[in-house]
């Protein structure tokens, strides 16, 4: 009797050990995977993006002539002494920056004066003669006239009125040479007009003006040295205004048109806000980040506002924006087959689906899903790339 209860006991736990190795051998079969089950989430009332400030307007500016700079605009300085005006002055539209030596340019307006003068003079002249040979042509005209009614009534003879004939038609070409005359020496006034007009603007070329107020970003003029047409000598900047320059991706296009409203910070400046109006939107995104650039204008009457600082851009949230959405972890998408560019695994079961999906915005390290998933769902968070459909898994906590 004990022998048989031995036995039985031997078999039973041998088929139990087989069992619970069974057991164990279809437990490590199964994939684990971590999944989550998707819910829905409220969407972030604004987003950030970061941007920097540009100058309103920028322009380098050249002397059109060549020349020795023989001066250099001073300002005050910080010890009350002037000095040449340097990198960050602001100075009011107008201001004569530089000038180059101007005698060269003086010396050939004086010329073409002169050459003016002297043209005006013979014109003078010429319409003299012009008046004399137009008196003198009536007085052929009126002999002509005589002649032909004295050789009607045979009271001249042919060759007296051949004379009278004679002396009108030279009459006729003195009048046109003389007009002549005055056609070219208006002719040599006009050259003169032109060459005196032209040294005017080599006159005013020697003075390199600021065309608005602006701040002096670079200078690179310098009294004494010799300017070469074309060479960059400043460059300014209008800072009374300026650009909030940021860029986004084509899913915000839909809240950013021309004079909406954007919040920047400047953590440069203690946080300080400032408001910003869209002013224009790049037509075609960046080539390689795909973004758009946007141009925001702020007003900076005290000029704080600097060039190149570092803005924190806000985006005011609109009833699409705010409404509640899907979101995934990017580990959590795949590749999509056929007209799906992408997809993520959900779990029917314990068993892997691949579920097309469309994406939306980013958000940190998740993205928006508009369309595939419901909430309630669950989906493979992380290890996709070696999942397969079909398969059952194991989900873990």
């Amino acid at each position: 009797m004990n022998r048989m209860y031995v036995c039985t006991l031997a078999a039973f736990s041998l088929i139990a050990g087989c069992s619970h190795k069974e057991a164990v051998v279809a437990a490590k079969s199964l994939t684990p995977v971590r999944a989550f089950v998707l819910k829905t989430t409220a969407a972030a009332p604004e987003m950030r993006y970061a941007g920097s400030l540009e100058p309103n307007t920028q322009v380098t500016l050249a002397f059109r002539a060549p020349g020795a700079i023989e001066a250099i605009h001073h300002v005050r300085g910080v010890d009350g002494r002037p000095r040449a005006v340097e990198t960050g002055d602001c100075l009011p539209a107008g201001t004569v920056l530089a000038r180059i030596r101007k005698t060269e340019f003086e010396a050939r307006t004086n010329a073409a004066q002169a050459q003016i003068g002297d043209a005006q003079a013979s014109r003078a002249a010429a319409m003299a003669q012009v008046d004399e040979a137009q008196a003198a042509l009536a007085h052929a005209e009126l002999d002509w006239g005589r002649a032909q009614k004295l050789l009607a009534g045979a009271a001249m003879t042919r060759a007296e009125a051949d004379a009278a004939q004679a002396r009108l038609d030279a009459a006729r070409s003195r009048v046109e040479a003389a007009r002549a005359q005055v056609r070219a020496v208006d002719a040599k006034i006009a050259a003169a007009g032109a060459v005196a007009a032209e040294s005017q603007v080599g006159l005013g070329d020697t003075l390199l003006t600021a065309p608005f107020a602006a701040c002096v970003v670079s200078r690179q003029a310098e009294r004494g040295a010799f300017a070469q047409p074309g060479a960059p000598a400043f460059v300014l900047a209008d800072l009374n205004r300026v650009k909030v320059v940021f860029h986004v991706p084509d899913t915000e296009l839909a809240r950013l048109k021309p004079g909406a409203r954007v919040e920047a910070t400047i953590e440069a400046l203690a946080n300080r806000e400032i408001a910003a109006t869209v002013q224009s939107i790049a037509p075609a995104a960046d080539p390689v980040t795909r973004n758009f650039r946007v141009e925001a204008i702020a007003p900076n009457p005290g000029r704080e506002l600097r060039a190149g600082l570092i803005a924190s851009v806000r985006l005011p949230a609109t009833a699409a924006t705010a409404a509640p959405e899907l979101t995934v972890p990017v580990s959590a998408i795949v590749r999509g087959s056929g007209d799906a560019a992408f997809a993520v695994f959900t779990i029917d079961g314990n068993t892997l689906r691949r579920q097309p999906v469309t994406l939306g915005a980013t958000r940190g390290n998740e993205v928006v899903i508009t369309a595939g998933l419901t909430a309630g769902q669950r989906v493979v968070r992380e290890g996709v790339a070696a999942l397969v459909e079909g398969e059952t898994v194991q989900v873990l906590e």
